[in-house]
């Protein structure tokens, strides 16, 4: 067990997805409301329970997953790229970065989700082309459940990161899922993504999805890879930051 001391009082003020963190890394129930899984777990600390093997080789698996969407292979060698949501701060903002977005169309947003569903290309191309404006993805571009997107060029490598932050469609109260997507900076292939979702391991949960439909709508619309100019926020203005939106019908 770690070496600190916890009150019934100190679970109190934990989150549940941190509660539930706490309970499922030690092979226990999740189910109930706040002040149960408060119990459970103030009960756990107090009988030791220890962390479950099957729990530390399970985030061990995902640790690595995550640094292998960092790894970039530039040729001649491998890089890992510092980590968009711990070690990277300077990030630029929509207005100022966006005339040096990469150049990201629908072919390229097709390419990298048929890379990562093998063996069911015809399908999945079908299912794209018919959900690019009826799907979930483009809807949460759409009505602005997508935030202001943030773009980081990554020095010496040719890549950069976008940003963006994500209200779930279903609790629009809640704390929205952080996306990043990693893309050539001048060729506009799309390297790997990120969603702080359930499915974001997976690189094409609807999350990610929509950050490159707001990707490919600025290069379509002409506003990327352009110097800056005066009438840019004429063309183009970065969604508001509240988290209460109206979904359009």
């Amino acid at each position: 067990m770690e070496n600190v001391e916890y009150t019934l009082e100190d679970f109190g003020t934990w989150k549940v997805v941190a509660l539930k963190e706490f309970l499922s890394k030690r092979a226990l129930k999740i189910e109930g409301n706040k002040a149960t899984l408060v119990a459970h777990a103030f009960a756990a600390w107090e009988m030791q329970v220890p962390i479950s093997n099957t729990s530390v080789q399970r985030e061990a698996e995902i640790n690595a997953a995550y640094q292998t969407l960092l790894t970039v292979d530039l040729g001649s060698s491998s890089v890992v790229l510092p980590d968009p949501l711990k070690e990277v701060s300077a990030w630029i903002t929509e207005n100022e970065g966006i005339k040096d977005w990469p150049p990201i169309y629908f072919n390229d947003i097709c390419v990298f989700i048929l890379s990562k569903h093998p063996g069911k290309d015809v399908g999945m191309r079908q299912r794209m082309l018919n959900e690019y404006k009826e799907g979930k993805a483009f809807r949460y571009f759409d009505n602005n459940w997508l935030k202001e997107v943030f773009f980081y060029p990554i020095k010496d490598t040719g890549y950069c990161f976008l940003k963006a932050d994500c209200t779930p469609s279903m609790r629009l109260s809640h704390l929205p899922h952080q996306v990043w997507v990693c893309a050539h900076k001048t060729k506009g292939d799309i390297k790997s993504a990120y969603c702080t979702c359930t499915a974001g391991l997976g690189e094409t949960c609807n999350h990610v999805a929509a950050l490159l439909y707001r990707v490919e709508a600025a290069a379509r619309l002409g506003v990327t890879n352009q110097p800056a100019c005066t009438s840019l926020p004429c063309k183009w203005t970065p969604p508001s930051k509240k988290t209460n939106v109206n979904p359009k019908m």
